[in-house]
């Protein structure tokens, strides 16, 4: 695991360190790994080319989520179009009043 884990951060994988230096594995690097796993064992793919492909899915799905993240143009159109219908209706209440 110690060399798979190293083949992986040597090829960009982040890994997250404790104070010591020290991997902290999570379970998205359980996943990483299992997936590690079974490209080279199951469909035999050498392991620098299991390690790239890993790696690649991985800031592949990163940079997906990233992009959900982010409010699309619809959602900031929907929070102005909330607050003006809020300000017409304190206008509504001024003149009512």
């Amino acid at each position: 695991m110690r060399k798979w884990s190293a083949m992986l951060e040597d090829t960009g994988y982040p890994f997250r360190k404790n104070g010591k230096g020290q991997r902290l594995y999570y379970e998205k690097d359980i996943v990483a790994l299992r997936h590690l796993k079974r490209l080279t064992q199951d469909e035999g793919m050498s392991l620098e080319n299991a390690v790239n492909e890993v790696v690649k899915r991985v800031k592949e799905t990163e940079e997906i989520a990233q992009e959900l993240d982010v409010p699309s143009d619809m959602t900031r159109y929907d929070d102005k179009l909330d607050q003006l219908i809020e300000r017409i209706e304190c206008l509504e209440m001024v003149i009512v009043n």
